[in-house]
């Protein structure tokens, strides 16, 4: 089973986030496979894959994960691996520490499986070819993102199925903060 945990968004933010998606594509600069709007998300860890055994342990030692509810909001574009060789396109969030403070808490409870590599993004595409790199940068640093703000109640165990358009999520399990 693929899984990951991570921070689903309110709708507002999955809006506003579908919106910048449709400006890139007016704009047509690249050729990227766009995240559909349901699946975006904050990626706290990715597990990659696991057995179903080692998925009950996970489901309860996430239990033990407590965290105050906190706020964040939208803060500017970003480009894994960097801005010379673009291959996902994200959105930052702040307050950062509060997000890597609940990832390390995460992280503790699941030693066992997978990494925690990326600092935490919400992934808006992966990027297959620029057709002009100086363009495209110029276009994205001028793309005006509102500071949406919103609370975190919950982080959530995910399944990941793999298709051919794009993968579908399946809450396993959702842990409320505190």
């Amino acid at each position: 089973m693929r899984l990951f945990i991570g921070i689903d968004l309110p709708d507002n933010i999955k809006d506003c986030l579908f919106n910048l998606e449709l400006s890139f594509k007016i704009k047509n600069l690249a050729k990227v496979n766009w995240v559909p709007k349901k699946n975006l998300h904050i990626t706290l860890k990715f597990l990659g894959d696991v057995s179903s055994d080692t998925v009950e342990r996970i489901k309860h030692n996430l239990s033990k994960v407590s965290y105050k509810k906190f706020k964040i909001k939208l803060n500017g574009f970003g480009f894994y691996p960097n801005n010379m060789r673009i291959n996902v396109i994200w959105v930052g969030v702040e307050p950062y520490n509060k997000i890597v403070e609940l990832q390390k808490l995460v992280d503790s409870e699941t030693l066992e499986v997978g990494n925690v590599k990326l600092g935490a993004h919400i992934t808006l595409g992966r990027v297959k070819a620029i057709k002009n790199k100086d363009l495209f940068l110029d276009f994205v640093k001028n793309v005006k993102l509102e500071p949406l703000e919103f609370q975190v109640n919950s982080f959530i165990l995910y399944k990941s199925v793999l298709s051919k358009d794009s993968p579908s999520y399946e809450v396993l399990k959702r842990y409320s903060l505190v």
